[in-house]
């Protein structure tokens, strides 16, 4: 028989409580029901995962990458992107963990690795942001910028967007690595460009702004719904979502950056949200694990063995999820049942990348393994 669901529709619905009405379009205020009904499928969750025997995932392959990887890692092609401390980027087949080609610049990797176009693009401490080919690791390009990249970059229409911890935002021109625009920001944001849509993309900020612009640059909406930093935005449904160190996650309208939800949560989140068929999945640090359907109303949540370590990855129907503990564990990422748990060697240092149906992922002893969920 399939898992019933924690709550049935109705049921739901009764702990959310009716939406209000006559609001002019401004945005359903669930407040304290919202975080009740949270603590309610945490709890049910809970009871239920007690007894369900522990399955294994599958490793498929694992591989040194050299030094420990601290930024995200990149998959495209068929091949895994990974880079080092010591300034070192490889390639390997997804499928087997073969290595295609390994490089050595001459400073660390400061942002997450982007792969598209054929290429992968890598930001540097030194300030430099290189275009190296998939293919082959041969350098396309390469530019120097104000400031090192922070965090990583957004690809929107024929340019790569790149943020620095200087404040300078620039468009670089993916097939010459030419500035087609820059613009001096007031703060640099608190996380990396975030692609938004067809030509748009969103930054946040310390003082609690958000902002939606295009790819020329012009600013299409700035709202601060926060007056606390928000980060990590992320596209989920018909929603730009951003996270607020309040405790709350808010989902924004793209047209013009309304509140549509506001859902309160327990405590902030440990690690960025990840998004999955219009879901959204969220990591709070005091070990809550939540999904919000489409609509943005609590289907489950479970309390975590430990804290989150690294940001989840959805695959195949499941939500993947490494803890302090140094274990990856395998969720439905549906009814939230856990499936599976596999202990790692070391602590995992980066968010992982989605690859041939597996989750590829980097520890702290150099070390990158693909993980397939069972």
């Amino acid at each position: 028989m399939p898992p019933r669901p924690l709550l049935s529709a109705g049921s739901r619905r009764s702990l959310l409580g009716p939406r209000p009405l006559g609001h002019g379009g401004g945005p359903p205020d669930y407040g304290k029901a919202v975080l009740l009904s949270v603590l309610g499928l945490v709890l049910l969750g809970g009871l239920l995962h007690r007894f369900r025997p522990e399955h294994r995932g599958e490793l498929a392959w694992v591989a040194a990458a050299g030094d420990a990887v601290r930024v995200a890692l990149a998959a495209a092609d068929g091949r895994v992107f990974a880079a080092g401390e010591d300034g070192s980027l490889c390639a390997r087949a997804a499928d087997h963990g073969r290595l295609l080609w390994r490089v050595k610049a001459a400073a660390p990797v400061t942002a997450d690795l982007l792969a598209a176009d054929g290429h992968v693009y890598a930001g540097f401490e030194t300030g430099r942001v290189a275009a190296l080919r998939a293919a082959d690791g041969r350098m396309s390009w390469q530019v120097t910028v104000p400031g090192a990249p922070a965090c990583g970059f957004a690809r929107c229409g024929d340019s790569l967007v790149v943020a620095t911890d200087a404040g300078d935002l620039r468009a670089l021109l993916v097939a010459s690595g030419v500035w087609r625009w820059r613009l001096r920001l007031p703060h640099p944001p608190t996380s990396a460009p975030t692609a938004a849509g067809p030509g748009r993309f969103a930054l946040t900020f310390a003082d609690g702004r958000v902002e939606l612009r295009d790819e020329t640059g012009r600013a299409l909406w700035a709202v601060r719904p926060m007056k606390t930093a928000v980060r990590w935005p992320l596209v989920a449904g018909d929603l730009l979502w951003v996270a607020a160190d309040a405790g709350q996650v808010l989902g924004l309208r793209l047209s013009d950056g309304g509140v549509a939800q506001r859902v309160p949560l327990t405590a902030p989140l440990a690690v960025p949200p990840a998004a999955g068929d219009g879901w959204l999945y969220l990591a709070s640090r005091d070990r809550v694990l939540l999904a919000l359907m489409p609509t943005g109303e609590p289907a489950w949540g479970v309390n975590l063995p430990a804290a989150a370590e690294a940001p989840p990855v959805v695959v195949d129907g499941q939500l993947l999820i490494a803890g302090r503990d140094r274990r990856l564990s395998g969720y439905d990422a549906r009814t939230g049942r856990r499936l599976w748990g596999l202990r790692l060697e070391a602590d995992m240092t980066a968010a992982p990348a989605v690859a041939w149906g597996r989750a590829v992922v980097a520890t702290w002893d150099g070390s990158v393994a693909a993980v397939r969920p069972r």
